[in-house]
């Protein structure tokens, strides 16, 4: 719900068709990126408490994988409204630090492993950088 706020919003300020694919291609590519990393490795989740019952594989995580592509967009966003230096860094820590708990939240629920979870940060963070570079590359340009 919250991606389709963040489409719709875009659309409403006019951003560039660069910015709204840019988040398509970043949110909604990322989750088919997820999909086939899962397919690929095929790690079953981990059975700490037998009534938590999960399907999917659990490795990388796609709630950490997520929160860093969505909430990633959103720093980024924010980033380019020109706030003030205190503005973006205290918003950027407070979100990331958001991010860091979803992924502790998996661990502490037994639904995934440390490693599922860094993973899922890592590839989270890598399409988010091979989204925004291209939309920085046409910035940089016009």
């Amino acid at each position: 719900m919250l991606s389709l706020f963040i489409l719709l919003l875009l659309w409403y300020r006019g951003s560039s068709s660069w910015e709204i694919t840019s988040f398509v291609m970043t949110v909604g590519a990322g989750g088919i990126l997820l999909f086939l990393l899962k397919e690929f490795y095929v790690r079953e989740r981990p059975m700490f408490h037998p009534f938590i019952d999960v399907g999917g594989y659990s490795f990388p995580s796609g709630h950490a994988t997520g929160a860093v592509l969505l909430y990633g967009v959103i720093i980024y966003s924010f980033r380019q409204n020109r706030p003030s230096p205190f503005q973006k860094w205290s918003f950027t820590i407070v979100v990331g630090i958001f991010i860091f708990l979803i992924g502790i939240s998996r661990i502490y629920l037994g639904v995934h492993f440390p490693t599922d979870v860094l993973a899922g940060y890592f590839a989270g963070l890598a399409w988010l950088i091979a989204c925004i570079l291209p939309l920085e590359w046409k910035k940089r340009r016009s």
